[in-house]
């Protein structure tokens, strides 16, 4: 377990992994935070028993605000250039990795932060007076971890586009109708919730969610009949796993399957 003074604390409980944003008063993105938050996700990638991250802040105030603004004070290109390929690097990790990624957001979610939520696979959110935006082009820039990309293929390239160009914020409740958020509950709520969402998933075998994963991220790269093709060999493979043969064994024996063991197939 990470202390808990870590600016991204890990926090290992088996199947659910927790990692908290921890760099008050707002988890500005600087460089040695994204480096760190990087060897994290990458440490947990390689975890064979994590089947879920939930991913949060210590704050209740701000989820994150992006990039830390000494750093783009500094008008210093290279810097800039490797921050921002840190996170990229950082976010394309978190799309290939084999576990489920919740991003749970309590306040502000801005900036690199709102790239940092839309690479997890699933945004919930806490209902609130927060604000989720891009406001990098009041900076005169526009965001350069990857929100283009990855919102374009999230909302369509014209809500991206507007969120990106406007800089102006939206409401949570405005997040959940643009697509952004995909739950949102009120604060008292909110953490039974979570875990609760999150829990669900751990139960899950864990190839199908590795497996499912890749064949929404992959899959929306492929053009249709390669997708198809693609979650057709693995599903081929998921049919001869024990898992397989022990939700269908319980189903027929109408009780709760237990994944993740070795079955009779006799």
């Amino acid at each position: 377990m990470t202390p808990v003074n870590e600016a991204v604390a890990l926090n290992d409980e088996g199947g659910v992994v927790r990692i908290t944003l921890n760099r008050p008063p707002a988890n500005a993105l600087d460089l040695a935070m994204s480096e760190r938050l990087y060897a994290v996700m990458r440490e947990v990638s390689e975890n064979p028993h994590a089947k879920v991250v939930r991913l949060s802040s210590a704050s209740d105030k701000i989820f994150c605000a992006g990039a830390d603004v000494s750093t783009v004070e500094a008008h210093d290109v290279a810097l800039m250039d490797k921050l921002g390929k840190v996170l990229k690097d950082t976010f394309l990790l978190m799309r290939t990795m084999p576990q489920i990624i919740v991003a749970a957001v309590r306040g502000h979610c801005l900036g690199g932060g709102l790239e940092l939520a839309v690479a997890a696979d699933f945004r919930l959110a806490q209902a609130g007076t927060a604000q989720w935006g891009l406001p990098e082009i009041t900076l005169g820039l526009f965001p350069g971890g990857g929100a283009v990309a990855m919102l374009s293929r999230l909302l369509g390239p014209q809500k991206a586009f507007h969120l990106a160009l406007s800089g102006k914020s939206i409401s949570v409740q405005e997040a959940q109708v643009w697509g952004l958020a995909d739950e949102v509950w009120p604060a008292e709520e909110f953490s039974d919730a979570v875990d609760a969402f999150v829990n669900r998933i751990a139960q899950a075998p864990r190839q199908p969610l590795r497996d499912l994963k890749q064949a929404v991220w992959r899959g929306l790269e492929m053009p249709l009949a390669a997708a198809f093709d693609f979650e057709r060999v693995m599903h081929r493979q998921l049919v001869v796993t024990p898992d397989c043969y022990e939700g269908v064994q319980a189903f027929k024996e109408r009780r709760r399957p237990v994944f993740g063991k070795e079955v009779d197939r006799s």
